[in-house]
């Protein structure tokens, strides 16, 4: 009998396993399909999860959709790749462009944990290896490539469309 009922316990811990899985499938299916990424700004693109931040977009997704933005307001730049960076505790959302300048938008955090993107996409080229020329608010961070104390300025390109509350 306490053999019977050992594999009966067994198969339940088994049978648990599997339902909880799958009920995670389940959870990430429906919180994907629910960020519909087809305008670039204000849009959800990314969920916080136990501080971590996961995309909930596809990454082809994501560049074709800069590239429409890129196209509608004739910004002459060809995205290859990008990433999230965290700058001064922000997130942002970085694009690397064929011609080594680098776009960034910011991410911002909803009180449902969500990330959506702002509405102010900075781009630059001699501030492209450094963390400067960065959205804040409506308008971009200083630019300056050779440091703070520097009195040339770099070449930051502002494109703020949208009504973004910031």
């Amino acid at each position: 009998m306490r053999k019977l009922i050992c594999i009966f316990l067994l198969f339940i811990s088994f049978i648990s396993c599997q339902t909880e899985d799958r009920n995670q499938e389940i959870l990430e299916s429906k919180t994907i399909s629910n960020f519909d990424f087809k305008t670039f700004i204000d849009s959800p693109i990314a969920i916080n999860e136990n501080g971590i931040l996961r995309l909930n977009v596809t990454e082809d997704n994501i560049l074709n959709v800069f590239k429409e933005y890129i196209n509608n307001y004739k910004l002459n730049l060809k995205p290859e790749s990008f990433k999230i960076v965290t700058i001064e505790n922000k997130k942002y959302l970085r694009f690397f462009n064929s011609d080594n300048s680098v776009s960034t938008i910011e991410l911002i955090e909803d009180k449902d944990n969500i990330y959506r993107t702002g509405s102010t996409v900075c781009t630059s080229t001699s501030c492209a290896s450094g963390g400067g020329c960065v959205p804040e608010g409506v308008y971009c961070t200083k630019c300056q490539p050779y440091g703070p104390d520097s009195p040339i300025t770099g070449d930051c390109v502002r494109t703020t469309s949208g009504s973004n509350q910031q």
